[in-house]
This record gives C-alpha cells, structure tokens and sequence, in this order.
C-alpha cells in the first residue's frame, strides 16, 4: 500500500533496492546495481500507465511492488492497486510526483542516460504507432471494458444509486454522460497531453 506496508516477507530488500537507488545513478555501475533488483522497463509502463489516467491518489499509497525471493534473479515488479482516481480531467497531470514507490525510483533514475532512453524508447511504443496509449487504442480497450459490465451498471444503479443523494445516480443518465465526457474528450486528446506534459 505504502513503502511502510509489507505484506508478506520483510522490508530488506526493497529497503536495499532504495538507498541503491539514492546513490549518483549517473554512474553506470549504481545504475547496474539497480536494475539487477527491479524491473525498469515493467516499472516505467507502470508509470506511463498512471501518468495517463492522471492517478490523484498514487505514489505515496494505493501500490504494490514485489519480487520473487525464490528465484535467485527475481527482480521488483509494480503492480495497480485501488485506483478510482483516475480519468478525471483531461489535463491532469501528475508526471512529477516523486513521494513514493515508482516515482521516488524514477525521479532518482532519470540521471541515468541509458534509463532516460529506455523511458523515451517506452513512450515511443505507447504512445505512438496504434500503442496503448493512443486514443483509439485507449478508447477500445475502455470500450472492452464497458461491454462487460454496462448491464450490471442498472444492478448497481438500483442498489446504490440513491446512497449519497435522495435522487437516484441512473445509467442512463450519470453513467452515459460519464461515458460520453470519456470518448469525446478524455481519450481523444489525453495521449497529446500527457506526451507534452512528460516532454516539458
């Protein structure tokens, strides 16, 4: 949930894992160390992942990260976890935090050339050429998403609608207008706009 949580083990190696990352990574062989421990390219779509949805409510909470202490050369991994802070305006940008997690590693290990290039070659296949985080792309993967659970929405409506207001949340109403901001504005320039906010 937070550097603080740990779940299952102790907090040893990822405890090593950050203040390796704390040294000058700069130089090559800290960099080295470094991502002996972690899965930079796995670590840097997390990212990208969370810089697009605009995650509010990330970095310093609301994360996993593990590794697999069986294998010898298990490396660190970032998984997604309680994330409803996300696809709110379309110009949120949240590209600079640093308070914990990934973004502590990645604002340590961008004074790498070779991680600076590895996160732009990691945009580059994202963000451009039909990537996942293209708008069509983006929007059909929602899309997919959507067909699942559109039915089961009415479910929800009649079960929760009318908990925080005495007139019902409706699918027909707050639920298409939420869909409808989503593909009209959201994912048609939110690609353009994260791409210039990561840029600057």
């Amino acid at each position: 949930h937070r550097d603080s949580t740990v779940v299952h083990g102790s907090a040893t190696n990822w405890n090593r894992l950050t203040n390796l990352s704390s040294q000058d990574m700069s130089d090559q062989s800290n960099y080295d160390e470094v991502i002996r421990r972690l899965d930079v390219k796995q670590m840097i779509d997390y990212l990208l992942v969370n810089f697009y949805c605009g995650n509010t409510d990330w970095s310093h909470q609301n994360w996993y990260a593990s590794f697999n202490k069986v294998i010898p050369d298990g490396r660190w991994r970032f998984h997604s976890w309680d994330p409803e802070h996300v696809l709110k305006g379309t110009g949120d940008n949240v590209t600079g935090d640093s308070r914990g997690g990934a973004t502590r590693l990645h604002s340590r290990l961008k004074a790498n050339p070779e991680y600076r290039l590895l996160f732009a070659d990691r945009i580059q296949k994202h963000f451009f050429n039909d990537g996942v985080l293209t708008p069509v792309v983006a929007a059909a993967m929602y899309q997919d998403q959507i067909d699942l659970v559109t039915e089961a929405i009415r479910c929800e409506s009649a079960r929760w609608g009318d908990s925080r207001r005495s007139t019902p949340y409706l699918r027909g109403v707050e639920w298409m207008n939420e869909y409808n901001r989503l593909m009209n504005s959201y994912f048609p320039g939110r690609t353009q706009t994260v791409f210039n906010q990561l840029r600057n």
